[in-house]
């Protein structure tokens, strides 16, 4: 997976499917940190399992720090909103007297900047989920991941979807711009995925993915709309039939500096494409585990048991669609 993905966020559905403990505390730090100005990417499906009916104190404190946040963006906003407005006034009445460039641009910003902040409140102003972006990530979003704590405990907890190695500094984010995706045959090969494979192994369930394909690879076994075929690339939606998620494993980091918030991050593990997906022009898949290897895949002593539980793969169908070009 390279580009996004519609995933299971509510954390507790995920501890119920899968016998495992919320781990509260770190979905109470992370949002904190967000309340306290740290630009942190956290979709509105992580939030809804929190601010829906919360019932012990800590569920409660999480959704308190989730609707404080939203209400600071929104006194932002309308702050924003008003000044938009008087500048756009202001360059309306200036107009009326004299065409300037000056005034013409303050009415061409201002008007994309309102009409930006009228959809940014709209936002912020309702807990539905609404569309797709309520619930997809991206590079650097945060997702809820199943995973085995020191103790063989599973659990849930928020991590950062793009893996920083623990013995790697800040820079290793803007390096290595793909590390969101670890590829099967560079698992013992590439020292951190081979780290990693050895303890810290993880799950995420994806409703479905999109990808970024080239739009010349693209047309040599398929039709494409006029107005797509002089793009460089287009997005594409995939989707298994007959599976409502894909069980997908991960592999997981820790990352840690004096002074610092701790980062849990991690990266989706891909192999080659299933033929579907070749044909569409992309050049590989996420592993799709059976359910019955999962235990094995996150409770495994020994890298070669984890490879194991790799193979115990499902194999569906992947439907597509066209979703629009992409300057990717």
């Amino acid at each position: 997976m390279c580009y996004s993905a519609m995933v299971l966020q509510d954390a507790k559905k995920l501890g119920i499917k899968f016998h495992a403990r919320v781990q509260y505390d770190l979905y109470s730090e992370l949002f904190m940190r967000r309340l306290s100005g740290e630009r942190l990417l956290i979709n509105k499906a992580m939030e809804k399992g929190f601010v829906k009916n919360p019932q012990s104190p800590a569920e409660k404190r999480i959704a308190k720090s989730i609707v404080d946040w939203h209400g600071q963006e929104i006194s932002r906003l309308e702050a924003e909103l008003f000044k938009q407005k008087e500048r756009l006034a202001n360059a309306e009445r200036s107009l009326k007297t004299k065409v300037t460039k000056k005034a013409e641009e303050d009415v061409r910003i201002a008007s994309k900047k309102i009409e930006k902040c009228k959809f940014d409140l709209k936002k912020h102003q309702s807990t539905e989920l609404k569309s797709d972006s309520d619930s997809r990530i991206f590079p650097f979003h945060y997702v809820s991941m199943i995973y085995a704590d020191p103790k063989g405990q599973l659990s849930v907890a928020p991590f950062r979807y793009h893996m920083r190695p623990h013995d790697k500094d800040e820079a290793f984010d803007r390096d290595y711009g793909g590390c969101y995706n670890a590829r099967f045959n560079n698992l013992k090969r590439v020292a951190f995925w081979k780290d990693s494979l050895a303890s810290r192994r993880g799950l995420i369930l994806v409703e479905r993915f999109y990808e970024n394909v080239p739009v010349e690879r693209y047309l040599e076994n398929n039709k494409l709309k006029k107005d797509l075929q002089d793009k460089t690339n287009i997005v594409l939606c995939f989707e298994p039939e007959n599976t409502d998620f894909i069980l997908i494993p991960t592999l997981w980091d820790e990352w840690k500096k004096k002074g610092e918030a701790h980062l849990r991050s991690t990266a989706l593990i891909t192999d080659d494409p299933a033929p579907e997906i070749r044909e569409a022009g992309h050049d590989r898949t996420p592993i799709f585990l059976k359910e019955s290897a999962v235990e094995k895949w996150l409770l495994a002593e020994k890298v070669e048991e984890a490879i194991e539980a790799l193979s115990q793969r499902e194999a569906p169908y992947y439907n597509h669609r066209v979703l629009g070009s992409s300057a990717a």
